[in-house]
């Protein structure tokens, strides 16, 4: 969805009017909410018309001259009205799915500088609405008035809409036929950098060790290992052992939520049945499932959030999704510098330009060694040094060298986690 915003400062002279309907072709807006429009109803019905719209709430200007505010939208878009003032108009929008969500457009009018006391009332709002600025893309500043600039026109958001949207941006786009940038918001923003459905190894997962039976299974898997091939290697117990998890995971445990769901069916189904011994067993086995689920679901989020300060136990789940969805939106890479210094943006042009850049980092382009300039570099690691260096690695070395590593991080690329290590590396013996 894309929701276009803008101060257009009267849309009552021709001019503005085609700057309006030429961003319109460009960019192709679901929804328009437009600020100091000067228009009465009327006139606001009209200019619905003739962008091919199918819906609008209007904020009558009062006079003709000054205020007024517009909301339009496609017939595709879900949107019901909840208040419009000359100050604001606020919507829910429903999704494809059911989903909803509130926006509200606000207007704040020019005048004398804002007092303190105002400003604070409305950061606090936004704390207490756990909202902050999206950020933006294009030119920092929104208006313009003689040497004046000013970043004016913005949005904010608060993670659960971020959960809904991991996609979204911001765009400030080129001036218009008014002294404020419009703005773009647009849910699908990122979609074209970021893969849709990019190719993920398969991790240990945390939850599993919520299991009781995962003991019996990694064991299982570790001695099928060793008997399939007179001597396989540690890398090829350490493959059976990921691939037997994940076909148990795939037969048996599915996702915590489908899981939790049939359980919390079953539970209700014995609620509502005859009271007996038996039925006061299964209320009480059920019952702990259920706690098991919720604490594996907690973990798988903790372990995607990379949240590591705080202990088990929170079921806070929703924290952690939001941890997982601000660390893949800071971690995706939008736009990179070429060796022209231009910026390049887009999966399709990044790709190649980071593959040619590692391409040349680990291609040699020196000429021939100097061994006489080599044989004056005076050696700084001894003899006795090198040895040591070179000794074979112990038992206790690598011992110490898996405790060294953090709880939630993963030696290779398996993702065998360390308390995955500490919790069976007696069992493996001296592999």
């Amino acid at each position: 969805m894309k929701i276009f915003s803008w101060n257009c400062r009267g849309l009552l002279g021709a001019p503005t009017v085609r700057s309006l309907l030429d961003y319109q072709k460009r960019f192709n807006p679901d929804v328009f909410f437009l600020s100091e429009t000067h228009l009465d109803k009327e006139k606001a019905e009209n200019l619905m018309r003739k962008l091919k719209f199918d819906h609008v709430l209007v904020a009558p200007s009062p006079d003709g001259r000054k205020g007024g505010l517009l909301m339009v939208w496609k017939k595709e878009v879900r949107i019901y009205s909840r208040t419009t003032t000359l100050e604001f108009i606020d919507v829910s929008i429903e999704e494809p799915d059911g989903r909803m969500w509130r926006m509200t457009g606000i207007y704040e009018k020019d005048g004398a500088p804002r007092q303190q006391s105002r400003l604070q009332a409305f950061q606090d709002a936004l704390s207490d609405c756990m909202s902050e600025d999206i950020g933006y893309n294009g030119d920092r500043f929104t208006w313009f008035r003689g040497g004046l600039r000013e970043r004016l026109d913005r949005a904010v958001t608060n993670a659960a809409w971020l959960l809904l949207h991991p996609f979204a941006g911001l765009s400030n786009l080129d001036m218009g036929k008014s002294d404020h940038r419009p703005i773009l918001m647009d849910t699908e923003y990122l979609a074209g950098v970021a893969d849709s459905n990019p190719r993920r190894d398969k991790k240990f997962e945390m939850r599993w060790l919520a299991e009781e039976s995962v003991n019996e299974i990694v064991n299982t898997a570790w001695q099928k290992a060793v008997h399939r091939g007179l001597c396989p290697t540690i890398t090829e117990k350490i493959n059976s052992v990921h691939r037997d998890l994940h076909d148990w995971d795939r037969r048996v445990l599915r996702k915590p939520q489908a899981r939790l769901k049939t359980t919390r069916r079953e539970l209700e189904k014995v609620m509502r049945g005859p009271y007996s011994s038996e039925a006061r067993m299964k209320h009480k086995e059920l019952s702990l499932l259920i706690e098991n689920i919720l604490e594996q679901d907690e973990m798988y989020w903790a372990q995607r959030g990379r949240v590591r300060w705080l202990k088990k136990g929170d079921r806070n789940s929703s924290y952690f999704q939001q941890c997982a969805s601000g660390r893949r939106r800071r971690n995706l890479i939008k736009k990179l510098k070429n060796e022209s210094q231009n910026w390049v943006e887009g999966n399709d042009n990044l790709k190649p330009l980071v593959r040619d850049y590692f391409d040349n980092l680990f291609t040699s382009i020196g000429g021939e060694m100097n061994h006489e300039l080599l044989a004056s570099v005076k050696p700084r690691v001894t003899q006795n040094m090198n040895e040591f260096l070179s000794a074979p690695y112990t038992r206790d070395d690598v011992r110490k060298a898996l405790f060294q590593i953090g709880d939630m991080k993963a030696p290779g690329p398996a993702g065998f986690m360390q308390f995955f290590s500490r919790g069976f590396g007696t069992s493996w013996g001296k592999s």
